[in-house]
């Protein structure tokens, strides 16, 4: 399956103005100069540069790392609740990038035309940091940036297509749940770049789809896996966890640029698929005098584990809790 990738403001540059800088430079540049045009002016458009060079040269500084979600989890993501502490959310990283498939999930129409969410880049606001990684700025509640890029504007034929992003910023207090931060998350747009108003609804999927995966990034769950060299697949999986092969592949197909993860792939194969013509007799002969007469399936949901009495000094972890069947002993509801 293939994912939408970012292209940022400095690939851009590189493949229109034809520059050479390293990308260390080419972002200090850009911020300071972002950053003095709004001491000036005050203009939200210059501070919506600012923030989005500083959070497309963290991303940079953390290596590129990125998760890809696969179709089958995205979904549920966006519909379970997080009625979890906000203290309890915390990212993988400083920055990091979500992409999304090719077939398009988080789509929308607008006057200009239909679009859909490719990708979002998430940046860790509780510190702004300058692009040679020296703290500048605190803020006094943690939270996110969130860039969700829905396209490309293409302004020149032959030319790649200048991204078009919406800005988010979500802060999260620590006395509140995340479903209560979610829900007055402000929000805006950026009118400079494309202008494309981005629905209330695409927007908090996004931020529900963000907060899904910090939780996944930050623990270990099955349906988390690294992405390596598809070559390499089938025998990276059939290794223990604990294999020190396991690592030699990881680093292999970073050295090849996959710094990344995906998110559910292959839950496809593990949907459970329930037969046709069980009777009710039957189901009801089968389970005796017991209440329940037919299997069911428990949906997903997060879950907050503590820590064992062994390990007091361990923070509070959340999982996400995979679909099980209950009552496998009993047949399954009937289809007809």
């Amino acid at each position: 399956m293939d994912f939408f990738e970012l292209t940022t403001i400095y690939d851009w540059e590189r493949c229109f103005y034809k520059i050479k800088d390293p990308w260390k430079d080419f972002y200090k540049a850009r911020t300071l100069e972002a950053a003095r045009i709004y001491d000036q002016t005050r203009d939200h458009a210059a501070l919506i540069g600012v923030n989005q060079l500083i959070s497309e040269s963290r991303w940079y500084h953390e290596g590129k790392p990125y998760y890809k979600v696969w179709p089958q989890i995205v979904d549920e993501f966006i519909r379970t609740p997080i009625d979890i502490n906000s203290n309890l959310l915390h990212p993988p990283h400083d920055a990091f990038l979500i992409r999304l498939p090719k077939d398009p999930i988080l789509s929308f129409d607008t006057p200009e035309g239909s679009h859909c969410v490719q990708t979002i880049l998430v940046f860790k606001s509780e510190k702004t940091i300058d692009p040679e990684g020296e703290e500048i700025t605190d803020k006094e509640e943690p939270g996110f940036i969130i860039w969700i890029n829905v396209g490309e504007k293409f302004e020149f034929p032959d030319i790649k297509g200048k991204p078009i992003s919406c800005f988010v910023n979500v802060a999260f207090k620590p006395d509140k749940t995340i479903e209560e931060c979610v829900r007055h998350t402000i929000r805006s747009t950026d009118e400079e770049d494309g202008g494309i108003t981005v629905p209330a609804s695409i927007i908090e999927a996004a931020i529900r789809l963000t907060v899904g995966v910090c939780f996944l990034g930050t623990g270990s769950h099955k349906i988390l896996e690294y992405d390596v060299l598809a070559d390499l697949l089938d025998k990276y999986r059939q290794l223990d966890e604990a294999s020190p092969e396991r690592k030699r592949i990881e680093d292999k197909s970073a050295r090849r640029g996959k710094c990344g993860w995906n998110i559910g792939r292959g839950l496809a194969d593990r949907y459970l698929k329930l037969p046709r013509g069980v009777s009710y007799e039957e189901a009801l002969r089968t389970a005796g005098s017991r209440e329940l007469l037919y299997q069911h399936t428990r949906g997903r949901h997060w879950r907050k584990l503590k820590p064992g009495p062994d390990k007091p000094w361990k923070k509070h972890q959340v999982v996400f809790i995979d679909e099980i069947v209950v009552r496998k002993d009993l047949p399954p509801k009937p289809l007809n």
